[in-house]
């Protein structure tokens, strides 16, 4: 396998990825949206209503619109990883298992409700990538 490239900046390497379907929350979402910048560690997660390259460029487009000007004017190139082999996007795919974990925990019965504690939910996951920032 080979290893991705060492981060030195922010936003040098983002990860994107989708989780789902999931059960169909009252709000109509069945999927979730994970953005995370490799260096910082900074995580953004968003509940989405489907898994069309339309839907998640609106969303990284609409939130991530800053940081792109910030890649354009540092001259980062983007790295696509390849689908099917999560090892690629390594960092993005640990962040899923520990949210499923929790949203597991915090599920009502019905199963549709996931979407509201997504917010708390990234925070937890945030506090988490920090904790194991500083340790290493």
């Amino acid at each position: 396998m080979i290893e991705p490239p060492e981060t030195t900046k922010p936003f040098q390497r983002i990860g994107i990825d989708i989780v789902g379907p999931l059960q169909k929350t009252t709000s109509g979402k069945k999927y979730i949206l994970t953005i995370i910048d490799h260096f910082s560690r900074y995580l953004d997660i968003h509940p989405n209503q489907d898994e069309n390259a339309e839907s998640v460029t609106s969303v990284f487009v609409c939130d991530w619109i800053l940081n792109m000007v910030v890649c354009k004017l540092f001259k980062i190139t983007k790295l696509h990883t390849t689908p099917g082999h999560p090892e690629g996007n390594g960092r993005t795919e640990r962040v899923h298992h520990s949210m499923a974990g929790m949203i597991n925990l915090y599920i009502n019965n019905n199963h549709n409700n996931w979407d509201v504690n997504l917010p708390t939910l990234c925070c937890v996951s945030i506090q988490q990538l920090s904790s194991h920032q500083q340790e290493t």
